[in-house]
């Protein structure tokens, strides 16, 4: 089936503002592609699958899907994702999340005492979380989680906007929730990063993988990673499904694949990347290794 541009057409058959959204729903279903999130404020194309941006085409951690059920996350890599090293993220390596520290245990905690019903919090930023890839840049910190130890049971909340501030700031930002009760000023909260704004491949043996580039990822450039599906993972080792019933994956510490082995107690606290999707024949380097990726579905 040919594809052709809708949009098109219903600017011309329905020049009003109302349908604005339509004409950029119908724009991206012509690839038959599913998209969870959205477009930044002045996008109105989006960007392809195996492209990369200079500009942040989508909010980070977008998810979008494809005709055969392949899911992919819109991401970001680290300030040291440079072509060349062995920090460079890149398609046929899983990418780490390398934010650091890996969560924000903010000194002091929310700035104002909440209130039941709130959904904005202030807090005081730390010496760290003012960064570029925290709070210091717009939406970066869009989709990530809140913890509220100050409640009784905690929750956990979604950021959906923030502010933005420089290290020792107050800022302010909102969660996608109503609070359950009363928090007192000064209460500990915890911050998760995103895990889709500061990607890296290297050796770290305490991060975990979020995806597999789609397209290589310098530093500045935004593109697609892929968390579902059927794709080729570069081998660490030799023997990756070479033996029968051998069919789950890991991930090693640099974003390759290693054959999950029960008798063998070094791989059994790896993460799983999945399974190998196809027919194997018997010995090393013998099959290609596609897999079915299961990160995030």
């Amino acid at each position: 089936m040919s594809r052709r541009n809708l949009a098109t057409g219903l600017d011309r058959g329905i020049a009003q503002m109302a349908n604005r959204q339509i004409q950029e729903g119908m724009a991206h279903g012509i690839t038959n592609d599913m998209i969870y999130g959205g477009l930044l404020t002045g996008q109105t194309a989006l960007q392809g699958l195996r492209s990369t941006s200079l500009t942040q085409n989508c909010l980070y951690g977008t998810r979008r899907v494809t005709w055969d059920g392949d899911v992919y996350k819109y991401a970001y890599p680290s300030t040291i994702s440079v072509a060349g090293t062995g920090n460079y993220v890149r398609p046929g390596m899983g990418a780490k999340n390398y934010h650091n520290p890996g969560f924000l245990a903010v000194t002091g905690g929310n700035v104002t005492a909440l209130a039941a019903g709130d959904t904005t919090v202030r807090i005081l930023l730390d010496a760290t979380s003012g960064g570029a890839l925290w709070f210091g840049a717009a939406n970066m910190m869009v989709g990530a989680k809140i913890a509220f130890a100050g409640l009784n049971p905690p929750q956990t909340f979604t950021i959906i906007s923030h502010d933005v501030g420089d290290d020792g700031e107050t800022i302010e930002f909102v969660v996608d929730g109503v609070v359950q009760g009363a928090i007192a000023a000064a209460s500990q909260l915890e911050i998760t990063p995103n895990a889709y704004t500061c990607l890296m491949t290297g050796g770290n043996q305490w991060t975990s993988v979020v995806g597999v580039p789609a397209a290589p990822m310098p530093t500045l450039y935004s593109g697609w990673i892929q968390t579902w599906g059927i794709l080729w993972v570069t081998p660490g080792v030799a023997g990756v499904g070479s033996e029968a019933e051998d069919r789950t994956v890991i991930f090693h510490n640099d974003g390759s694949l290693h054959q999950w082995d029960n008798d063998d107690p070094t791989s059994e606290g790896n993460q799983i990347a999945g399974f190998i999707s196809h027919m194997t024949t018997a010995g090393d380097w013998a099959n290609p290794p596609f897999i079915m990726l299961q990160i995030s579905p």
